[in-house]
């Protein structure tokens, strides 16, 4: 199981070279990966997941994901919106970041800063 898992890892890592978040973006990106570092026990360095990894591959679970949906809503002040409530929400980095937008967090980099800390 361990090597299919490391093979999974390489066609995420392969699949997203080159990815650059935007102004803004790096820090709030920053912030979900120490989300996910406290919240989401992945089975990998979170430090080191690209915007576009997928999570679940990583080892996000149910539990992890539920726990982390939490700390970012309490961090940020929001309520993720009924209809973000799924899996692919919590898939990536990029999608929990589309999310946040989507649920009230500022596209700026004060957003990184978060009404909850």
């Amino acid at each position: 199981m361990a090597a299919r898992h490391s093979a999974n890892v390489r066609l995420v890592e392969d699949r997203t070279r080159g990815v650059t978040p935007l102004p803004g973006e790096e820090a709030l990106d920053g912030t979900i990966r120490q989300v996910l570092v406290d919240h989401g026990k992945l089975l990998t360095d979170a430090g080191g997941v690209s915007a576009t990894d997928d999570l679940y591959v990583l080892g996000l679970t149910s539990h992890g994901c539920v726990n982390v949906m939490l700390a970012l809503e309490e961090h940020f002040d929001v309520e993720f919106l009924d209809h973000l409530l799924k899996a692919e929400t919590f898939a990536s980095i990029a999608a929990i970041r589309g999310a946040l937008y989507e649920s009230g967090v500022p596209r700026d980099g004060a957003a990184a800063s978060g009404a909850g800390t």
